[in-house]
Parts: structure tokens; C-alpha cells; sequence
């Protein structure tokens, strides 16, 4: 994912335990918050996304037991709490005992997690990550325009550094894993920082077979290889859900002939909801009556937890739900939300990847641009 995004997708890693048996594995895992108890908790296999087993939280703890005969990698989600909260993250699901819980981050057992374990636990890692918390922190607590400018310039200074560590420690990460499933999850992790095709293929040739054949990998080179549509080109329609409605409809139906802010972004998303509070129901209510048409774009999202998210944030224009095709940020190379772009209305993108000031200075000038012809 991008930075000033959500930060290090590949370190939202985790969960596992206690196997016997030459091929056995059982997952065991430990999720102790407030209103989790009682729910489901979920394992898929991260790769092809297909369901593996699913189970239910009980004092505390749940499991998971299979027969695994090449290890994958496994993502361990639960079933949203009455907040409209998750726990998810990703596991090597391999023969082996593991144990994992989750608030005191004690992972522990077989040879591929606890390589897994280490490297999500490096110090440098850790220590990104702290300033990055430090800098939302400081952004909500800013009292002025210019100081959330300061700090997010402060944040993305840290961002970039942040993927500078996680590329060399993936790599570091790699090397004792050629042909295993984690160094193919250390490369795909530095092929998410990857931004065009040539760069990405020249990076894959001295790597493992088991790296290069990673299904997500070669998904991710395929999609720089097709090119996402880019500022200059036209936009490629989305179908989904009309939330206001529950009828299937089309991006193009909110949008055609409008200067429009598209904003991708799900409900646990904190930046996406920050990006919204701050910014866009005020961008919308100060230029809807110049024209200017704002569209969410609810990805990765349960519908329960995306109506809730818009009740709590007051958000007022229109959101289209990505649960029919569910290919959005496919469709648009996303790899980080909150990713917001401006569309203008005969339907050519004129800037993508918009955060803060930038958002409403484009629109600004783009509203000024249309107004002068």
C-alpha cells in the first residue's frame, strides 16, 4: 500500500498455533477485546481469497485444525464487533505449532512464522512505526491549517523511509527463503512499492521461480503491464451497489457530465475517515453548488460497518459500494486508500492520488479552468 496511506500492508501479519502430526497444523489464536466474544473468526487463503475453515471466539480463544501439505499463506479475519471493528492479519499456515496472541504480539512455533514474526518485529520496523502513530496524533491535536500541513509533510518524510526499511529488510527477508512461501511474501512486498512495469520485471529476474510465480506478484505485474488508467486518460467505469438505494448501478451514473471527487476508502481505514472529516464533506458542501459531484467508493467493506461509518461521519453525498464485481482497485492499480481522484466532465482524470491542501486547491483550480470557458 502507499504512503501517506495506510502504511506496510505486509506487516499486518499473525496468528497461529499448536500442531501435532507430520502434516497437521492447528491454528491457535488469542483475541481479548471488547465485543468480540461470541463472534466468528474466519481463515482464507490469502492467495486465491477462497474460504478455509471459520470458528468462533470463545473466553477468549479459537482454532483452527488442518492437514497441510505445502504450506500458504493463511488470513485470519473476524467477524465485525458491534463498533464495526476487525482484527485481520496474515499467517504461513504450515505444519508446526504456533501460538499467537494478539494484543501482547507473542507469536511463536514453526520455522517459516517465527522468520515471519522477526521481521514484522525489527526494530527499525517498530520504530517507523511509532512515528508514524506519533504523527496522527500531532495531526489530530494541530490547531491550525498550517501546522496539519507540517505534519503531514513530517509524516510523509517518514512514510518514504518507512518503505526504504521495509524494502531492504524484505529482501534481507528473502534470501534465507528462496523457494518458500515467505520470500515469496518478502518480494511481493517489494513489488507493491513497484510503479511501472519495466521496473518490476527487471526486479523479478534473478529471483526464485517460487518468488516470480507468486500469484499476487505476477497479478501485480499484469496490472502495471495493462496500465491503470492515469491523469490525461478517461476513467474506466466501476459497478457496484448504490448505498442510498441497494440497486446495482455505475460509477458513470453519479458522475457523467460533472466535475467529480472520487474518493476510494473503506470504514477501518483512520486516514480515509480523517481525509473525510477534514476535507471532503467541506470540499462538498463549499463547491456542490458550482457543480462539483463527490462519490465514495466503499472498498474492502462490509456494508454494515460502511453505514455506520457514514451515520457517525455525517457524509451526505453519494457512495457506491464495490461489492459487485469487487475489482476497483484493480481496475485503478490501488495498492493504499484513501486514494482520491478528480475527474473532470467529458470524463478525463485530471489528478489522481490527491491528499489534504492538494485536494481542494485542484478543485479550486479545475472549477476556475471550467468556468473560464
Amino acid at each position: 500500500m502507499k504512503l501517506s496511506h495506510i502504511l506496510l500492508p505486509a506487516l499486518a501479519v499473525l496468528l497461529l498455533a499448536s500442531c501435532g502430526g507430520k502434516n497437521k497444523c492447528v491454528v491457535n489464536g488469542r483475541l481479548i477485546a471488547d465485543g468480540f466474544e461470541g463472534k466468528k473468526i474466519y481463515l482464507y487463503d490469502y492467495v486465491t481469497t477462497e474460504p478455509v475453515d471459520s470458528t468462533v471466539l470463545k473466553n477468549g480463544e479459537f482454532t483452527f485444525v488442518s492437514t497441510v501439505d505445502v504450506p500458504y499463506i493463511g488470513y485470519i479475519a473476524s467477524e465485525a464487533n458491534d463498533n464495526g471493528q476487525y482484527c485481520q492479519g496474515l499467517c504461513i499456515v504450515e505444519p508446526g505449532n504456533v501460538y499467537y496472541d494478539i494484543f501482547s504480539d507473542s507469536l511463536s512455533g514453526t520455522p517459516l512464522n517465527d522468520g515471519l514474526y522477526g521481521y514484522r518485529n525489527d526494530p527499525q520496523i517498530k520504530l517507523r512505526q511509532r512515528q508514524l502513530q506519533d504523527c496522527q496524533v500531532m495531526y489530530a491535536r494541530a490547531a491550525t491549517e498550517a501546522e496539519r500541513r507540517e505534519v503531514k509533510r513530517c509524516y510523509d518524510s517518514i512514510a518514504t523511509l518507512a518503505m526504504a526499511d521495509e524494502r531492504v529488510l524484505s529482501l534481507k527477508l528473502y534470501e534465507p527463503n528462496k523457494d518458500n512461501v515467505l520470500g515469496a511474501l518478502a518480494v511481493y512486498t517489494v513489488a507493491l512499492q513497484m510503479a511501472t512495469y519495466s521496473d518490476l520485471d527487471s526486479f523479478l529476474a534473478d529471483k526464485s521461480a517460487t518468488a516470480r510465480n507468486f500469484l499476487p506478484t505476477q497479478e501485480r505485474l499484469k496490472s502495471l503491464q495493462t496500465k491503470s488508467p492515469v491523469a490525461g486518460q478517461h476513467y474506466v467505469d466501476i459497478k457496484g451497489t448504490d448505498f442510498a438505494t441497494g440497486q446495482t448501478a455505475m460509477l458513470s451514473d453519479m458522475i457523467d457530465g460533472h466535475l467529480a471527487l472520487v474518493d476510494f476508502w473503506a470504514s477501518w481505514c483512520g486516514p480515509c475517515r480523517r481525509e473525510i472529516a477534514d476535507n471532503l464533506i467541506r470540499i462538498h458542501n463549499t463547491y456542490a453548488p458550482q457543480g462539483l459531484v463527490v462519490v465514495g467508493i466503499a472498498v474492502s467493506d462490509k456494508p454494515e460497518a460502511h453505514r455506520k461509518a457514514v451515520a457517525d461521519l455525517g457524509i451526505e453525498y453519494p457512495q457506491l459500494l464495490d461489492n459487485v464485481d469487487g475489482n476497483a482497485c484493480e481496475i485503478y492499480g490501488i495498492n493504499g486508500i484513501p486514494h482520491i481522484m478528480l475527474i473532470a466532465p467529458d470524463g478525463t482524470i485530471l489528478a489522481r492520488d490527491l491528499r489534504g491542501d492538494d485536494v481542494e486547491k485542484t478543485v479550486r483550480l479545475a472549477l476556475k479552468e471550467l468556468s473560464s470557458k
